[in-house]
């Protein structure tokens, strides 16, 4: 075979792409040859008798091997303008294009179907990161300046400084990364099924997870952080995380109320010092704190006072320095009440004892409980269950067993009046006026019909007793 001459082609410039150039030569016979590397062979050479046909294989080539030897299409005009103007756009950011439509591609797997272009999810996460940080801590601290001014009875301070410190404490972060499943520990904890026992949870003193009231008064008290928090912008709106987490108590269950059996002992066991403030929570509707001072009751506050008892048109007024609500409103005095409360007529100054808060001598456990359990130790008496047997001589003897023990339930006193009451008046509507509550409330606390006979027996309640003493002279101030 003929050996070919050097002088038999002439040189062409490269088809360069990238780092890969494809070296051309022009045959002495007309023919373009080109050189490029295959798998088979480092240096294939190629003959083409029409010119456009081996550049265009050159540049195939060429793009091939710059692209890892992967099967590309040419580029056509169309395409070399896209890539300027790409490489114009990233230019000034010193980013390369491969580079900058790799991010674009992974940026557009995580909002497809979202309905937000790439600027918009841009704009968003940055406002998110520059947003300031506002910790669970400094936010509660927020919300309880704002709720004290609000605090008629300390119940929310307390419960500010009790409940929501001890759950931020454990969850320190900024409000908007808490989640649902963190206050949900929180609240109910977890079954470790390696150790058999529950992990976390609201426990009571004695290692006991507190009940479902308890535990739903707390995560009330979570979402209104929560809500303040989403007010103040911490949060995003919608529902937020301790909205998702559910209450547990069912608020339409019994209430707890003293039997009249059980009613008739408080009050004959009661001191008289404290006969009016029981009178007008079991047989008016007042709240606790409003007939006395409890104690965490700020100094604005102001309990019912004998100038506020009407005895002529039976009405009490219940001021707004008195009302838990900050509304004023009126409350009957019924007859049963009438009968225990007619000898203070004349009266001046608050009912109930100032500096002796109620809770000292009411509750469990409390002076007045001890008493009543000590009379009944010694003469059980009072069938819980014959309401009627007070002054009345109707009802047959019952072969039910004798009341022996006797507990101070809370807010019993005040539910009395609303079951006995609301079976009275079949009227939610006007309960809640006498009563200080939403009608929704009475309904679901007090729609829960008496007895017609209890409900007489309540009514035909009369002091058994005779010349009491009253505790307050005429002209007392406060």
């Amino acid at each position: 075979m003929k050996k070919r001459n050097s002088n038999d082609k002439k040189t062409l410039p490269p088809i360069t792409v990238g780092r890969v150039s494809i070296p051309r030569w022009i045959l002495k016979d007309g023919r373009m040859m080109i050189a490029y590397p295959t798998p088979e062979n480092p240096r294939k050479l190629q003959t083409f008798v029409n010119h456009a046909k081996g550049n265009a294989e050159a540049e195939k080539r060429a793009r091939d091997l710059h692209n890892g030897g992967a099967e590309a299409q040419s580029f056509t005009s169309a395409d070399r303008a896209d890539l300027a103007q790409a490489k114009k756009d990233v230019g000034p950011f010193g980013v390369p294009v491969h580079v900058a439509t790799a991010q674009w591609a992974q940026g557009q797997l995580h909002i497809r179907g979202t309905g937000h272009s790439f600027a918009e999810v841009i704009q968003a996460g940055l406002a998110a990161l520059l947003r300031a940080p506002h910790p669970s801590l400094a936010v509660l601290e927020e919300f309880k300046s704002t709720m004290i001014a609000k605090d008629l009875h300390g119940r929310y301070r307390r419960g500010l400084e009790n409940d929501l410190q001890s759950f931020v404490e454990m969850h320190p972060q900024d409000i908007r990364d808490i989640k649902a499943s963190q206050i949900q520990f929180y609240l109910d904890g977890r079954m470790d099924p390696l150790a058999r026992k529950r992990l976390g949870g609201l426990r009571k003193p004695d290692g006991e997870l507190v009940g479902s009231r308890r535990r739903d008064n707390v995560l009330s008290e979570i979402r209104q952080l929560f809500q303040f928090a989403r007010l103040r912008g911490y949060i995003a709106d919608g529902v937020n995380e301790a909205q998702k987490v559910p209450m547990v108590h069912r608020l339409s269950g019994a209430i707890s109320y003293f039997s009249i059996a059980e009613l008739q002992l408080v009050l004959e066991h009661i001191e008289d010092a404290w006969l009016p403030f029981l009178v007008v929570t079991t047989m008016g509707g007042a709240r606790g704190d409003e007939a006395a001072l409890g104690k965490d009751a700020p100094k604005r506050k102001d309990p019912l006072r004998w100038e506020d008892f009407d005895f002529i048109e039976r009405e009490i007024y219940v001021r707004a320095e008195t009302a838990k609500t900050g509304k004023p409103r009126q409350m009957p005095i019924l007859d049963n009440a009438f009968a225990y409360l007619e000898q203070f007529r004349g009266c001046t100054g608050p009912i109930a004892p100032m500096g002796d808060r109620p809770d000292r001598y009411f509750g469990k456990n409390s002076h007045l409980e001890r008493r009543i359990n000590r009379a009944l130790s010694e003469a059980p008496r009072l069938h819980t269950d014959q309401p009627m047997q007070l002054h009345m001589e109707t009802i047959a003897p019952s072969d039910l067993p004798l009341l022996t023990s006797f507990e101070w339930r809370q807010n019993a006193h005040r539910h009395t009046y609303g079951s006995y009451r609301g079976s009275q008046l079949k009227d939610m509507g006007k309960l809640s006026y006498e009563m200080g509550n939403s009608k929704s409330m009475c309904e679901r606390h007090y729609h829960n019909p008496r007895p017609a006979s209890h409900v007489r027996a309540w009514a035909a309640l009369k002091p058994k007793r005779k010349g009491i003493v009253i505790p307050f002279p005429v002209g007392q101030t406060a």
